[in-house]
C-alpha cells in the first residue's frame, strides 16, 4: 500500500524539519551547537507482538538548513527518528497487504538560550494531517471524525481520527482511517504517533494500545 508505508510515513518524517533559528545570534556566531539529534521513541517488542504488529524499519532522516543574521551564515542540522511498524491485512480487490501502519516520530525540541525553536511544538493534529494531504496526492478527502484520550510517555493527550481516501499501488481506492496524536514533550524531544489502516478494520483499540506502549530514550 503506497500511501501507508512510503508516502504517509514519509510525511511523518518531514514534519519536524522546519526550524526557525534566524534570530538566534548565539547559533549563528558559533557559540551554540549546530546539530540536534532526537532519541528514538519506539514500541517495545512485547507491546507490538501482543497487537500483531512487526517492526518494519527505523530511520534517522536529517535536515540541514542555512540561516543568516548580522552578517553571519551557519548551517543547522536536525536529526529526527522515525520508527515504523505494520501488519498484514486483507483488502477487498487488492488482496493482502501490509496496510495497517503505526509510526512514531521523535524530533528534537531544538532548545537554544532557553527557547524552543521546533515549530512542531505548536502544530495541531489538523495542521499535521493537512500537511500530509498536501504533500502526497494519494491521500485525499481528509475529514476529521472523532478523538479520544491516550497516554504517551506518562502524558495524557488527544488522538484524533480522520477519514480519508487512499490510492493503492495497484490503483484501487480504499477508505482509510488516519490517526494523529497531539505532540508530547519528553526530555529534549517532541514525540507524536501516526496510524493508517483501512476503515474495514476494527483497529482503534490496537492503535490506542500501541500509543500507550511507546517508550523513549531507553
Amino acid at each position: 500500500m503506497t500511501m501507508s508505508r512510503r508516502r504517509f510515513v514519509a510525511g511523518a518524517a518531514g514534519i519536524g524539519t522546519g526550524v526557525a533559528l534566524a534570530g538566534c545570534l548565539g547559533v549563528l556566531t558559533g557559540d551554540e551547537a549546530l546539530r540536534f539529534e532526537a532519541q528514538a521513541a519506539v514500541v517495545p517488542p512485547s507491546v507490538r507482538d501482543s497487537e500483531g504488529y512487526e517492526e518494519h524499519e527505523t530511520t534517522k532522516p536529517e535536515v540541514t538548513r542555512e540561516f543568516s543574521a548580522a552578517g553571519q551564515t551557519r548551517e543547522v542540522t536536525v536529526q529526527n527518528v522515525v520508527a515504523q511498524y505494520d501488519r498484514g491485512v486483507d483488502i477487498p480487490v487488492a488482496g493482502r497487504a501490509r496496510a495497517a501502519v503505526f509510526t512514531v516520530l521523535s524530533t528534537p525540541q531544538v532548545k537554544i538560550l532557553g527557547k524552543t525553536f521546533n515549530p512542531v511544538k505548536d502544530m495541531s493534529t489538523d495542521e499535521i494531517v493537512d500537511m500530509v494531504q498536501q504533500r502526497y496526492e494519494r491521500v485525499q478527502n481528509v475529514r476529521r471524525a472523532d478523538s479520544r484520550t491516550v497516554s504517551i510517555l506518562g502524558t495524557e493527550t488527544e488522538a484524533v481520527r480522520y477519514t480519508a481516501d487512499a490510492t493503492l499501488a495497484a490503483g484501487a481506492s480504499v477508505e482509510v482511517y488516519l490517526t494523529v496524536t497531539e505532540v508530547v514533550a519528553d526530555a529534549d524531544d517532541f514525540v507524536l504517533c501516526f496510524a493508517a489502516y483501512p476503515r474495514s478494520l476494527d483497529e482503534r483499540e490496537t492503535v490506542t494500545a500501541l500509543a500507550n506502549g511507546v517508550r523513549h530514550g531507553d
